[in-house]
């Protein structure tokens, strides 16, 4: 952890001007700023590597140098792990790529300079392997390769499909040191400094090379340019410069002739005991730089580790420095959760206690305060757009020797999400509750294997409880109605046994005596053999429910049986008008039996009830009902009987409607009142005869009437003349 004071991660660029060429941008950067930004792996000795201290060397960095002073172009070299160089030279963040071997693959999008050296690559195996020959001989074992190296293709061609991928070649052979990983491909002048460097030459061989690759530069496809530039650079450099360069790295660095230069001091310290001391001391040295050079190359192993697990998990990781108050790391994932950068962080640790939530911050101030031991907060924070989000801290005291506490180091992580789910969760059990408290159903769970059984609130009110005031498992019995516990007992145990569900009422007493009617619902639960190992299900208190249907079956046999007995057919027609009810009475009346008439249309051919001339009355009848002009109404039509018979029936008509006036159901009350329309045909016809006969009468009446004054009249006219005569002859 020395190096976590200088620690600077890099973070992904943000890709800009999408539809430029990336190429384009950096032949522009060029032109306009005499600057190309170069990329090189950063654990690639001798050409390029990084050991104590972090600082980049190599045979490509003085190699560049020299570039340098004979083009008058600034150079800028970057150094990372090799995927990651190959990926962010795609991307156009760099200018050059060197150390690069071209491969069929790079061609599609990279510019390759002249070879400038070959390498050769082989296999690596443990001393105590045997049978390592040839890339055939791979496929039996797991073969360590670095992230991006070009052999990877090769291998996969070569039927080796067990391949383990590291970062870089470092990482590699720290894994073959801690007894991980046996055998590797790498290239040799990399695969033997490292070997050299960690003390492992004696504990590994090598096959013959299987793979020799040129060495090259590379620029972005189509920067023909930019690649004149580069090699027309390198090739002004005198040879002798470039050897120097090659003798100065691989004379300094690489040790594959330690053993025989150590022969060589021992005979020489027999010739003389100074030159003795002088090899002694030397070899004294060279073995304390070695060390060093191990342990230093442990701990970059270890921050390199530490930094690809902290650089790529969602949590915060974070290390305080007690003493001066400053953060000394913080995780990448700081920015995403917070919404801050890690640099405004690292120049000022109060921003951190400044983002916590204001009803939170003093409680989580004074826990930290007292930090003294391990502990772990929620808490929520204020990210700066105004969102809240829930964290889950926690830290750790580092103490030095003496007991004092001179770093604290914590994980936060961001757990909105968990805290959102909870909160759904709590409310979707305060939903449930008051569901089963709405529909008076209970939830129990019943484990067979531990005989544990639980019960919902509402459950315990259903049997007359407060929840929890009785224990399930053994006084669940003596509340059931004695007359149904065999009931009860057989089904439950039945269920258990034959591994089905089950579904049955029975009764419960309360402890006040109140007889309640419950239905229950069990699910059995079995285990990989085919055992029952759980029973879980619902239990829902129905007394009223039962209650009310008792009252409804009564009601509705009563009114069944007055429907079947009055004198007048029932007949029930849905809103399309086919017949849902036929009564005995219309069986009676009409001749069609009920299992004839069910289903049949009012004006169905197959079901001719209508009497043709008085189809248009009924159409109107029936029009009012269901347009909602009339809610009931009254009519007398002719009908037909299943024999063909005409008969007169009087029909009293009523809607139900629901709450939008739609039609439900159409009623029909019918009285055949075929025998009193005869009688009053009959009473109608006998009027009528009295009719004619009095007014027959009455004329004759008057006709005697006249008959009796005519002769009135003669008798009289003739006394009066016979008067008159005897007046006369009187006179």
């Amino acid at each position: 952890m020395i190096y976590l004071n200088n620690l600077k991660i890099p973070g992904l660029l943000i890709l800009a001007l999408a539809f430029v060429s990336p190429c384009v941008m950096a032949q522009s950067a060029i032109d306009t700023a005499r600057t190309i930004r170069v990329v090189m792996d950063n654990d690639y000795a001798p050409y390029s590597f990084q050991p104590e201290g972090g600082k980049l060397q190599g045979i490509l960095v003085d190699q560049w140098q020299e570039w340098e002073k004979k083009t008058g172009i600034k150079v800028e070299i970057h150094a990372m792990d090799w995927s990651e160089a190959l990926q962010r030279m795609r991307a156009g963040e760099f200018d050059v790529i060197d150390c690069i071997v071209e491969t069929v693959a790079r061609q599609d999008y990279f510019d390759f300079t002249p070879a400038y050296n070959t390498i050769e690559a082989s296999v690596y195996f443990r001393n105590n392997i045997s049978g390592v020959s040839d890339l055939a001989s791979l496929k039996r074992f797991p073969v360590g390769v670095k992230t991006g190296d070009q052999h990877i293709d090769k291998l996969k061609a070569n039927g080796v499909k067990n391949m383990i991928l590291f970062q870089n070649n470092d990482a590699i052979i720290t894994a073959a040191r801690e007894h991980t990983l046996n055998v590797f491909l790498a290239d040799d002048p990399s695969a033997l400094y490292l070997l050299n460097k960690m003390d492992l030459d004696a504990e590994f061989r090598h096959s013959a090379p299987v793979f020799r690759d040129k060495l090259r530069r590379a620029v972005c496809k189509g920067n023909t340019s930019l690649l004149n530039i580069v090699s027309n650079g390198f090739a002004a450099i005198k040879p002798d410069k470039l050897k120097q360069i090659d003798e100065k790295w691989f004379g300094s660095t690489i040790n594959k002739y330690g053993h025989y230069l150590r022969y060589f001091i021992l005979v020489v310290s027999a010739v003389a005991v100074a030159i003795l001391f002088i090899a002694g001391l030397s070899v004294w040295n060279h073995t304390l730089r070695k060390r060093i050079l191990q342990r230093t190359a442990a701990l970059t192993g270890s921050e390199q580790r530490f930094r690809q697990i902290a650089e790529n998990i969602h949590e915060v990781f974070w290390l305080i420095d007690m003493a001066k108050q400053s953060m000394l790391y913080i995780s990448p994932a700081y920015e995403k959760i917070w919404g801050r950068s890690c640099e405004s962080l690292y120049q000022d640790l109060r921003l951190f206690t400044d983002a916590i939530h204001p009803d939170d911050k003093a409680r989580v101030v004074e826990l930290k305060e007292r930090r003294r031991e391990p502990d772990e907060v929620e808490y929520r924070i204020v990210r700066p757009d105004g969102s809240i989000r829930w964290i889950w801290d926690r830290s750790f005291p580092i103490k030095d020797e003496s007991g004092l506490i001179y770093r604290v180091a914590g994980i936060a992580e961001d757990i909105t999400e968990r805290k959102q789910a909870e909160e759904k969760l709590r409310h979707s059990e305060g939903l449930l509750a008051e569901a089963q408290r709405l529909a008076h159903f209970g939830s129990w769970d019943w484990d067979l294997q531990r005989n544990t059984v639980s019960w919902s609130d509402e459950l315990y009110c259903i049997f007359g409880f407060e929840p929890g005031e009785m224990d399930p498992i053994h006084d669940t019995m003596s509340f059931v109605h004695p007359e149904d516990r065999d009931l009860v007992l057989k089904t439950i145990y039945g269920s258990i046994k034959n591994k089905e569900s089950y579904s049955f009422y029975y009764r419960i007493l309360r402890p006040n005596g109140e007889e309640r009617i419950v239905h229950s619902r069990g699910q059995i639960v079995t285990n990989e053999a085919g055992e029952a190992i759980r029973l879980f299900g619902a239990t829902q208190d129905l007394t009223e429910r039962k209650r009310s249907e008792d009252e409804l079956r009564l009601a509705y046999q009563r009114l069944s049986y007055h429907v079947e007995n009055t004198p007048l057919a029932v007949i029930e027609w849905n809103k399309d008008l086919y017949i849902k009810r036929w009564s005995a009475r219309a069986e009676e009346i009409f001749g069609w039996n009920a299992t004839e008439a069910l289903g049949k249309n009012m004006y169905g051919t197959d079901f001719p009830i209508v009497y043709e001339d008085d189809i248009e009355v009924v159409n109107k009848i029936v029009e009012h009902l269901i347009q909602g002009i009339d809610d009931s109404n009254l009519s007398l039509n002719r009908n037909y009987t299943k024999d063909g018979k005409v008969i007169y029936c009087k029909w009293y008509n009523s809607v139900l409607r629901d709450e939008h006036r739609n039609v439900i159901t159409i009623l029909s009350l019918v009285h055949n009142v075929t025998e009193r329309k005869k009688t009053e045909e009959t009473l109608k016809q006998s009027y009528e005869e009295i009719r004619r006969l009095t007014e027959h009468l009455q004329k004759i009446r008057e006709e005697e009437r006249t008959y009796i004054a005519r002769e009135i009249h003669d008798e009289l006219g003739q006394q009066l003349t016979a008067i008159k005569m005897d007046v006369v002859w009187i006179d």
